[in-house]
């Protein structure tokens, strides 16, 4: 760095290009040094670098932007469109010619607005704050010397992490050298789970350079206590306490993987069937809580077996023999309580299909009874059969010619239906309702069932009934046309209806 340091005094004290001027060599050294000091916002540092650059090679385009831009923010205005000027001869598609045409155009009020998005930011007020640096910046982005600051703040915003991860990836790409600029971009990529391991891998590079190692190595430590104890993740740990063997808090943390590692291949172990090698796995690993639980689960097989042949017969459809079994074990099982909430739930299925309803009910308030927390079992099918119970009573009580004591079953009805079935008390409301004047009530009840069964022929006759009687006959017609596709005998003559 003093031999840099040196390079550039002795640039800047020649009137013109020194011999060395055309090394290649030196001239890349110098525009690193300008970058450093850039990627570390020492702006006094870098002007001089730039023009060190410069001093070295005039058409050096980098330095042209840079330069430019400081003169676009001291007021210079001139030297700066001079500037992008060259920069557009020398190097038209420069990333840095869209930065410096925003920064003559805000000249010296950019300086202001950085203070004001700064202020905003560091006050706690993060979002409005970016909105300023994007206003600032445009479509164009940060000049080099803003590049960190930006990102590292936009970066933490929602929505606004792609945005940073692929502004710092393009910085990386253009100075590949610049160990801030990755650093800066490792870190971002940690904030993401599915960037994360990325992140820690270049960070365990950049802890390894020198003019960044302090830092990467404290953001590589801290992203690793981030991690789960996830066998998965100990190579990771490992690669830290290689650099790092006696930092006790991540060999801990490694420790800690891997037991869960054994926990793991215990419960590989389950998977295969091998209770054996899995008690010996869940014992290895202590008293880790899923090591226990494991533990527990290796004892419960054992138990649960006693229910396999319950439930085999209940898949073969012997409800008889499942029931015995399941009476037997659940004295010392309570499982096989849901086992006897599926025998008589099977039951009720096969009472429903046979009509009779009550005794469907009885079985699935025992089943109910046996399984109060699986609702799965029960809860559906009782909804159904109390529904159709409360359907066929306000048959019954219409057949009886109790429209009264029909209606108020039929909303009752209404009031506990399945979705699915929901329109079927419609229907038969409707047509109490259009039998006793409720015309307006009963259309609505139509095309209510209407839209959840398009073109149900009651439906569509009931309706077209009710326009007909309304003489509504313009209505009539297209409601007809669909009844006539889905129940030609039930329709009216179209004829007829047209004439009307």
């Amino acid at each position: 760095m003093r031999a840099i340091a040196a390079v550039i005094a002795c640039a800047l004290a020649l009137p013109a290009p020194p011999a060395w001027a055309s090394d290649a060599t030196v001239v890349r050294g110098l525009v690193r040094s300008a970058w450093y000091w850039q990627s570390r916002a020492r702006d006094d540092k870098a002007e001089d670098a730039w023009k060190a650059v410069l001093a070295a090679d005039p058409d050096q385009p980098d330095a042209i932007a840079a330069l430019g831009g400081v003169d676009a923010r001291a007021g210079r205005e001139k030297q700066a469109r001079d500037a992008l000027a060259r920069l557009q001869k020398l190097a038209p598609h420069h990333p840095d010619v869209p930065v410096l045409k925003r920064e003559i155009e805000l000249g010296p009020r950019l300086g202001a607005m950085l203070a004001s998005a700064r202020k905003l930011v560091h006050g706690g007020r993060v979002d409005e704050g970016v909105a300023q640096y994007r206003e600032i910046f445009g479509a164009a982005g940060p000049p080099g010397d803003l590049a960190l600051e930006y990102y590292e703040t936009v970066g933490g915003t929602p929505g606004g992490w792609e945005e940073a991860r692929d502004g710092l990836q393009r910085l990386v790409r253009r100075v590949p050298r610049e160990a801030r600029f990755r650093l800066a971009l490792a870190r971002l990529l940690t904030y993401r789970p599915e960037a994360r391991r990325q992140g820690i891998s270049m960070l365990a590079g950049l802890a390894r350079d020198p003019t960044v190692s302090r830092e990467a190595t404290a953001s590589w430590k801290e992203v690793l206590s981030w991690l789960g104890d996830s066998p998965d993740d100990a190579p990771l740990l490992r690669e830290y306490l290689a650099a790092h063997p006696g930092d006790r808090a991540i060999r801990a943390k490694l420790e800690r993987a891997r037991r869960a590692g054994l926990v793991a291949e215990g419960y590989a172990a389950l998977d295969r069937g091998d209770t054996e090698e899995a008690a010996r796995r869940f014992a290895g690993a202590g008293d880790l809580p899923d090591a226990r639980r494991g533990l527990a689960i290796v004892h419960d097989r054992e138990t649960a077996a006693r229910l396999k042949a319950g439930y085999a017969a209940l898949d073969r459809g012997e409800l008889d023999a499942a029931e015995r079994v399941f009476q037997q074990v659940a004295r010392e099982q309570p499982d096989a309580r849901l086992g006897l909430a599926l025998v008589a739930q099977r039951r009720a299925a096969a009472a429903q299909r046979a009509g009779d309803l009550g005794r469907a009910k009885a079985l699935l308030e025992r089943a109910r009874t046996l399984a109060p927390r699986r609702p799965d079992v029960w809860e559906a099918q009782l909804q159904s059969v109390e529904f159709w119970r409360l359907l066929e009573d306000a048959r019954a009580s219409r057949r009886r010619g109790r429209d009264d004591a029909a209606e108020i079953e039929l909303r009752e009805a209404l009031a506990r239906a399945p979705e699915q079935d929901r329109w079927s008390a419609e229907l038969e409301l409707a047509d109490l309702r259009q039998a006793h004047g409720g015309g307006e009530e009963a259309e609505r009840l139509y095309r209510d069932v209407l839209s959840r069964v398009p073109g149900q022929p009651d439906a569509l006759r009931g309706l077209t009934s009710l326009l007909v009687q309304a003489r509504r006959f313009a209505e009539a017609i297209p409601t007809n046309e669909a009844l006539l596709r889905a129940s030609p005998r039930s329709a009216y003559r179209q004829g007829w209806l047209r004439a009307e």
